[in-house]
């Protein structure tokens, strides 16, 4: 099958027709997340303070996502797996909005506990401490998204299985 980049209404009909394999819809979904990293990081690097520590910070969620959708992929069975797409794309809402509620929340927890924390003369440089801290989080919250995404998948595998032996 042609990788279709461009031309949303030839994959369509790929996909209508059954001929978007497993290992294409890894490319299709590695691709997507490549994307929205960029997407994110793109308007960060316009509005955002920009240093070493950004393009760090960039790189590593952008590589932490690759190999994320890739254990996902292996996960799902592989090369052998079944809709994978579908799958992945109905998880991402539920797993993607609870990591969102927990990140919101201890982003705030620490924007406006740090003063009362960082500022009490303890440490040298509580900025840089806190800038660290903002830093390691988005890494963090990825990995996160990334291995609750591989564990749900695996587990539909596993409860597909064992529906298709009870079957038998």
């Amino acid at each position: 099958m042609t990788f279709r980049l461009y031309n949303s209404k030839k994959l369509a009909a790929d996909l209508a027709s059954g001929q978007v394999t497993q290992r294409d819809s890894l490319k299709y979904m590695m691709l997507a997340t490549a994307l929205y990293v960029q997407a994110i990081y793109l308007a960060f690097w316009y509005g955002a303070y920009r240093d070493w520590g950004f393009v760090v910070e960039l790189v590593s969620v952008f590589v932490i996502s690759l190999v994320g959708v890739h254990k996902c992929y292996q996960a799902n069975g592989g090369d052998q797996g079944e809709e994978f797409l579908a799958r992945m794309a109905a998880l991402a809402a539920p797993v993607g909005f609870n990591v969102m509620v927990v990140s919101l929340a201890l982003g705030q927890l620490v924007f406006f506990a740090s003063p009362y924390v960082l500022g009490t003369g303890a440490l040298r440089d509580p900025d840089s401490v806190y800038r660290f801290i903002v830093f390691l989080m988005p890494i963090a919250f990825t990995c996160v998204y990334y291995w609750r995404l591989a564990h749900h998948m695996a587990s539909v595998v596993f409860m597909r299985n064992s529906q298709v032996a009870s079957k038998a």
